[in-house]
């Protein structure tokens, strides 16, 4: 009986960069769970909080204009500025959250770029820095 050929994997070598659209999956599957898992936690517990003030900035909004007209116009000025601040708080969130996908895919892109070079055909896009310093953006392409 004859052997069968394995497929030839048209990949890049290495782990796929799909683990990368959630922070720190793809560290974890590179030999880095501490990172992977704080980057995980850090982006989950920014996502959680920045949706729990927003829903809390709505109720007390939707609390303000529900109030009698004749109220004190402290009380109105107390729930407006209330919402008012949980929304800057959800908001500062999910600039969070963004910052730690930005940080997820520099140090994706940062590792693989000092990994071991292309071994068969495939794409990889690296980032690096010269040897003046400047940043580097490379971009290859292995045919065969």
């Amino acid at each position: 009986m004859a052997a069968r050929k394995q497929p030839i994997s048209r990949a890049a070598p290495g782990l796929s960069l799909a683990l990368g659209l959630v922070p720190g999956l793809y560290q974890v599957k590179s030999e880095e769970p501490v990172k992977g898992w704080a980057l995980l936690g850090a982006s989950s517990a920014a996502v959680a909080l920045g949706v729990a003030y927003r829903m809390s900035s709505s109720d007390w909004l939707d609390q303000y204009e529900r109030l009698p007209q004749n109220t004190d116009p402290a009380v109105f000025d107390s729930y407006f500025n209330e919402a008012t601040d949980r929304r800057r708080s959800s908001n500062r969130f999910f600039w969070l959250a963004g910052a730690v996908y930005a940080y997820n895919w520099i140090d994706i892109l940062w590792t693989r770029s000092r990994s071991a070079p292309l071994a068969g055909p495939g794409t990889r896009f690296d980032l690096g820095v010269l040897d003046t310093g400047g940043p580097a953006v490379t971009l290859r392409h292995r045919f065969w």
